[in-house]
């Protein structure tokens, strides 16, 4: 194994960080450790590997800058950070890297959401994409297009949400838990409005192309991608989300 990234953020697992970079400068691997913030896509560039040692939030941070390197994530702090995606902890760290590289793992490759707003590609999304009003109290108005269906809507927003993502708000909201390696793409209506005007029918389901377009809103609207990467939509721009064409390569035992 010849580049192997080592992702963490602040001063979380630094004793991790030092005995798997032992682990793995033995095994004849070239090291390189970078902070979530710092890091950029041409670091995944010549990559086998990328470890990811924190909570889901890193993990995620990570998986929207790369693109076919495989990831691995250590939670340094199962007792107060969700790691969903950690299939290790501070205990079996090494042991879980040291069988990484004797090759016995499972690799599941985990759908992702390619996104763009009026045809400008946006990072992709491993759990999911919210489309709605900046602040959810405020309504969103839009048009909802599922192929050939289309319906003008009045709701808290909209989530497009991967397998992965059935697991994280997208259960919260509603929708329907989906196992890792399903390739479904789920969208669910968040509160929607039904009175004179709006009867919204078109409110949970599956589809691989959901077009969101805003209309008439006078507050601001945006696109977040895992509830983390925010971009600003107006109205008439088309929000098209689709399955991206790489899945996260994901290491899992």
């Amino acid at each position: 194994m010849k580049k192997v990234l080592i992702i963490f953020r602040g001063g979380s697992g630094a004793e991790i960080i030092r005995g798997i970079s032992s682990e793995l400068s033995r095994a004849g691997a070239n090291v390189e450790i970078v902070e979530r913030d710092s890091l950029t896509e041409n670091m995944f560039r010549n990559a086998q590997l990328a470890i990811v040692v924190g909570g889901d939030g890193t993990f995620l941070s990570a998986a929207r800058k790369n693109k076919l390197t495989p990831m691995f994530c250590i939670n340094p702090s199962p007792e107060s950070s969700e790691g969903f995606f950690a299939r290790a902890g501070p205990k079996d760290a090494a042991e879980k890297v040291k069988r990484i590289l004797n090759g016995k793992f499972d690799l599941v490759n985990l759908e992702r959401l390619s996104v763009t707003i009026d045809g400008k590609g946006l990072p992709p999304a491993l759990n999911e994409v919210y489309v709605g009003s900046e602040k959810a109290y405020r309504p969103f108005r839009y048009e909802l297009i599922l192929g050939k269906r289309k319906e003008f809507q009045l709701s808290s927003g909209v989530l497009v949400s991967t397998p992965a993502g059935s697991h994280a708000w997208a259960r919260s909201a509603g929708g329907t838990v989906l196992p890792l390696s399903s390739s479904k793409i789920q969208y669910i209506v968040r509160e929607p409005y039904s009175g004179k005007i709006f009867k919204a029918r078109m409110v949970r389901g599956f589809s691989d192309r959901v077009s969101i377009i805003p209309k008439d809103n006078i507050y601001r609207c945006v696109a977040v991608l895992d509830g983390m990467a925010e971009f600003e939509i107006k109205n008439s721009d088309r929000v098209l989300i689709k399955r991206f064409a790489h899945p996260l390569k994901f290491i899992t035992f």
